[in-house]
């Protein structure tokens, strides 16, 4: 298969632009990108963390040219709200003061995306319902000292699973839906095991050989 990995504005060598950073905007983006190089949909869609909303909104919005979707430790709209209910409020403050400082460290594209992140969340519960295509969800749910140090708590990574296999349950009544659930995996995943992304791409490309 033909694979091309996109560096969003203001990540990798691309320039940051003008303009906000928001799903919508990333998604006309990743149109004209495809457009520009001539590639011809439908296209399997790849996203991790929250670039998987980027991937639900492109699938939602041109359905007829999407094929599959893979899923990284996908991020959810629900994580925000439901994982403060697990929380005091002095906890809660805590731990976004702690999200905060990892975000700073981030590029300023995706700094800017995470400006947008609520408006995104609300933007993901509006969704259309998305195409009856193969899908892959992997959930990366081990706990070890770099989640500690996040400020991660158990009980986070068993609602990280609960929210993923909710969202498994929610796509198209029609699309066959795989999720594998990895405790000896974590959120840099893309860095630690690329193979386990590949495996992914390879299963939807199984299931569109098998039709």
């Amino acid at each position: 298969a033909q694979i091309v990995t996109w560096s969003r504005p203001g990540l990798g060598r691309s320039e940051l632009g003008l303009v906000g950073r928001s799903s919508p905007q990333i998604v006309t983006e990743l149109q004209r990108v495809l457009q520009a190089l001539e590639l011809e949909p439908p296209y399997v869609l790849v996203g991790h963390a929250l670039g998987a909303f980027h991937v639900r909104a492109f699938a939602a919005l041109h359905r007829e040219e999407v094929s599959g979707m893979v899923f990284i430790d996908p991020s959810h709209e629900e994580w925000l709200k439901r994982s403060r209910l697990t929380r005091t409020q002095t906890e809660w403050r805590d731990s976004r003061d702690v999200f905060q400082r990892e975000v700073n460290l981030l590029p300023e594209g995706a700094r800017r995306e995470y400006a947008s992140l609520e408006a995104d969340t609300v933007r993901m519960t509006r969704l259309p319902t998305l195409p009856a295509v193969p899908v892959w969800i992997l959930s990366c749910t081990r706990f070890g000292e770099a989640e500690q140090r996040a400020g991660r708590r158990p009980e986070d990574v068993a609602l990280w699973q609960e929210l993923h296999e909710e969202l498994a349950s929610e796509m198209h009544v029609e699309a066959v839906v795989e999720h594998q659930v990895r405790p000896d995996l974590g959120s840099a995943v893309l860095s630690e095991h690329p193979e386990e992304v590949a495996e992914g791409v390879r299963w939807v490309l199984r299931k569109l050989e098998e039709g």
